[in-house]
């Protein structure tokens, strides 16, 4: 049975929940992988101190096998990455100042992933917005470009989605370091992954 508390995840290979009793604490805590040497891979040798995550991603999905999907494929080609996921529009407004990208589906059960990125935009908050969502229509794809998404991945039972969406994640994560904030222009990942930025026409996902 799933805690629908707030489980904050990184580097164990679980997803986590977030409930509005547990807000407030902006950052995702790390958890110790049971190294069986007896260290702490999140400290810094010497230091007695946690290393931060170098990014944190807020996923909004209500599904928690596809929570489960992408906090496994995170765990494995983003290791220093940590994702904070939560299953709600309210939930996830809460929580957008605090984070280097958002993840979110189309559709969730109090609103909708464009309506939270439209929210976001109008209280000035730049953070990179992927769609990987189980919505494929094309109006929907569109509108989500001039709202400002950095890329619109369509959910498919197909094997490598989620290899191409971390690319993706990564070079939005990459264009933040590099510029010191959040940019919402165009990835140089594969033309199966619709993008846009500003000034650039979206490319359509493959059918």
């Amino acid at each position: 049975m799933t805690d629908d508390r707030t489980r904050d995840r990184h580097a164990t290979g679980t997803a986590t929940r977030t409930n509005a009793s547990d807000r407030g604490n902006a950052r995702p805590s790390r958890t110790e992988t049971g190294d069986p040497s007896g260290r702490d891979p999140e400290r810094s040798p010497g230091s007695g101190t946690e290393r931060p995550p170098r990014a944190t991603v807020l996923h909004v999905e209500p599904d928690p096998e596809s929570t489960e999907v992408l906090a496994t494929f995170l765990e494995r080609f983003e290791p220093d990455v940590a994702v904070r996921s939560v299953g709600r529009v309210s939930e996830a407004r809460e929580v957008l100042e605090t984070v280097d990208c958002v993840i979110t589906e189309q559709r969730l059960p109090d609103g909708s992933g464009i309506g939270l990125l439209e929210s976001a935009r109008k209280r000035g908050i730049r953070t990179p917005f992927l769609f990987h969502t189980t919505c494929h229509e094309s109006v929907v794809e569109a509108r989500a470009f001039e709202s400002g998404a950095a890329a619109y991945v369509r959910k498919r039972s197909e094997r490598g989605q989620y290899e191409r969406l971390i690319g993706v994640l990564r070079e939005r994560l990459e264009t933040t370091g590099d510029e010191g904030a959040a940019s919402i222009g165009p990835s140089k990942s594969a033309p199966t992954v619709s993008e846009a930025g500003v000034g650039t026409p979206p490319l359509r996902s493959e059918e």
